[in-house]
């Protein structure tokens, strides 16, 4: 039986807790006045997907039932962590321990079955029974709140020992001598609440000591609690599954797990980036996951995604006509809006972020690709017609990004120079940025200024697209189409200024000293230099010269324009080159090389444990492959350039397949005996790569060639 030992207040990690400490030898019931009940009757979608295996292991499950959806995540090895993550206002309640000494396992017991439940209060969550042998676990923190709040803290306090803000501190209470540790929180807003409870079992205890606060084994040598996460946030609408993709039944039988993944984060009011760190809108995420899913999704899906975007449009100042990148909702942005001035009358009202500049270029090949299928044709109408939040029309919202295009473009059209591109921003609301594209952190462009995707594919892209948009009836504007194919004939073949050539005997020492480095067998890559190598640089830096990385975003080019043969087969050759000499690896495609580069500074800053170094994202490699069939398709190119397109796509197609079925967001690689093997990308302690990701489920749509 379970039997309340001691009540008294303690202060751990900054929290202010009220204790109950106690054991359990068996389950034990709510410790709430208001009971947990199962929730209604609906539709159920439930997977699970594990990085990593034993005592390395990341747990991730995902569940939906009605209006309560949920991603639970624990965390095995030295590093435990408890994690739910809610969709709905992006909230979550996460609990951290100290170190152990050595990797433990940490999981959902086998028999365990997780439940959806709800309380009379409004409260709805997720419940779990979860065993680890770790016979002692000691509380580092938790925090209950927004989950860029559960995010930041894994940075700000694990990392770098900043103390959690006093706003954010959970309370601890206890009702019946069961009840083990109840954290919650009223957010700041005064109206919603989090709550996590760890209520222990078989004869677990949880005590405290002095500042201690600590989970030990019962005689069967594990520590088994059921853990239960509650929210009260508005909840979001999913799609059914009849109603996600035109053919539910090929996609479950050819790729279940994207189909599940998809469910998860596809709502009809917005759909979310990827679980569980980026649990909300992000504007480019939804773009080029719906360019790239566009012939597997239903056209209303296709819609809210796009119309979504539009919704954010920026309408005023220097966000005039800008495409919102992220936002900040729930509590999040509550406590930006307290310390602001004046403060909203809704203290969870979004905060949008415009710093980005890739997306702004995104939005108008992606709706005129659409406008371009039948069904986008015979509802373009009808969809321009719909309002926005304030009461514009998405036409209205389309002029103004349509306006900004031109704007940005025009610069380049008068006086055509490498510094005169479209250069990510030096300062967003007064403070330095050093972002502005997919690879959002100056390493990640190697402290360049001028993003390859951006000028050399997305700019010329948007203005094509400009001008087909320009010259619909719906926005009925044949001067604007016009200055829009000025403009685009300015910027063709800008390319140029980020081509790099090194000779043959530079780029063999170069290849042959990294792969040694990095403990990479350097025959294979070393024997692919059969010439000079010629690749376009990640971006330009601030003076126009090449940043001398070699990368993948060659996609951009291959998905949303028509490149030279002579652009083609290089971008060909990156692929067909093994890596380091090129980016292919047994694993997938690294998104960034920097083996050929001469500045020192640059190896350091992409390296397997960088978010943006010689690591694989999945829908890079997805994008590559939808362009490389789009190019292929073209009419213009020789048999011989379209034969070195061909391989490329082979080879690429079989390193796809390695990892084909994961839909995370991205990993990483080990070197072992001099070959490469696949690794998870993981920050000990701190972070890890998400288990599901929007763009990752793309694969619903992008397939691999038939044979002839």
């Amino acid at each position: 039986m379970a039997r309340n030992r001691l009540i008294f207040p303690l202060e751990f990690a900054g929290l202010a807790l009220l204790l109950a400490s106690c054991s359990s030898d068996n389950a034990q019931a709510p410790p709430n006045d208001a009971p947990d009940k199962a929730c209604d009757a609906a539709e159920v979608l439930q997977f699970q997907e594990t990085d990593g295996d034993g005592e390395t292991a990341i747990e991730n499950h995902f569940y939906r039932q009605g209006p309560m959806a949920a991603h639970m995540l624990a965390r095995a090895g030295r590093s435990l962590r408890l994690l739910f993550a809610f969709p709905a206002s992006n909230q979550g309640a996460g609990i951290w321990f100290e170190d152990v000494a050595s990797p433990v396992q940490f999981g959902v017991t086998s028999d365990s079955q997780l439940g959806c439940v709800k309380r009379d209060d409004g409260m709805r969550g997720l419940s779990a029974h979860l065993r680890t042998n770790a016979t002692s676990l000691k509380v580092h923190g938790s925090v209950l709140g927004n989950v860029r709040s559960l995010r930041d803290y894994g940075y700000n306090n694990l990392k770098y020992k900043e103390p959690i803000p006093a706003g954010m501190l959970p309370e601890m209470s206890s009702t019946s001598p069961s009840s083990g540790l109840l954290l919650r929180r009223t957010m700041t807003d005064g109206r919603h609440h989090v709550e996590l409870r760890i209520v222990p079992e078989d004869g677990t205890t949880i005590t405290a000591q002095g500042s201690d606060v600590t989970l030990a084994a019962g005689a069967h040598g594990e520590i088994r609690i059921h853990a239960t996460a509650l929210a009260d946030d508005t909840p979001l609408t999913p799609y059914a599954h009849a109603e996600l993709v035109k053919d539910e039944a090929a996609a479950n039988r050819d790729n279940p797990r994207a189909l599940q993944a998809l469910s998860f984060l596809t709502y009809k009011e917005k759909f979310m980036a990827g679980s569980w760190r980026f649990l909300t809108y992000f504007g480019r995420d939804t773009l080029l996951s719906v360019g790239m899913l566009m012939p597997a999704l239903q056209a209303p899906v296709i819609e809210s995604g796009i119309g979504s975007v539009l919704e954010r449009v920026g309408t005023q100042g220097a966000e005039l006509g800008d495409v919102a990148h992220e936002e900040a909702i729930g509590d999040y942005a509550a406590l930006t809006h307290v310390s602001g001035t004046p403060r909203p009358n809704d203290l969870e009202q979004p905060i949008l972020d415009y710093k980005m500049v890739d997306d702004d270029f995104q939005l108008a090949p992606i709706l005129a690709a659409y406008f371009d299928t039948p069904d986008g044709s015979a509802r373009a109408g009808a969809f321009l017609a719909k309002k926005t939040p304030s009461g514009a029309t998405y036409a209205e919202a389309l002029k103004r990004n349509l306006a900004l295009v031109l704007q940005q473009a025009q610069p380049y059209a008068d006086r055509p120079s490498a510094t005169t591109l479209v250069k990510i921003r030096d300062t967003v609301n007064g403070q330095k940025n050093n972002v502005g594209n997919w690879r959002d952190s100056d390493n990640g462009l190697g402290l360049g200024r001028f993003a390859f995707d951006v000028n050399a594919a997305l700019v010329p892209a948007a203005l094509a697209a400009a001008k087909k948009l320009y010259a619909r009836p719906e926005l009925g504007d044949p001067a604007s189409a016009a200055k829009a194919e000025q403009l685009a004939a300015a910027w063709k073949g800008v390319e140029k200024y980020f081509k790099v050539t090194v000779p043959a005997a530079n780029a063999k020492q170069r290849v042959d000293d990294y792969a040694r480095a990095a403990q990479i067998d350097p025959k294979a890559s070393t024997e692919s230099v059969k010439g000079d190598v010629t690749y376009y640089g990640l971006s330009l830096g601030a003076d126009g010269k090449p940043v001398e990385v070699m990368h993948s975003d060659s996609s951009f080019m291959f998905f949303f324009t028509d490149p030279s043969a002579e652009y083609l087969e290089s971008a060909a050759d990156d692929l067909l080159r093994p890596f380091p000499a090129g980016i292919l690896t047994p694993v997938g495609v690294v998104v960034a090389n920097a083996a050929l580069a001469t500045d020192p500074a640059l190896q350091p800053i992409f390296t397997p444990r960088d978010y943006h170094g010689t690591v694989i994202w999945s829908w890079q490699q997805a994008m590559l492959a939808a362009g490389l069939k789009r190019q292929l398709a073209r009419a213009d190119l020789a048999g011989s350039t379209k034969e070195k397109l061909r391989a490329a796509e082979t080879a690429l197609w079989a390193a796809i397949a390695v990892r084909r079925g994961t839909t995370g967001e991205l990993w990483s690689f080990a070197a072992k005996n001099g070959a490469i093997e696949y690794a998870p990308f993981v920050i000990p302690g701190v972070d890890e790569s998400n288990a599901v990701q929007l763009w990752s489920t793309v694969y619903l749509a992008v397939k691999p060639p038939v044979a002839p």
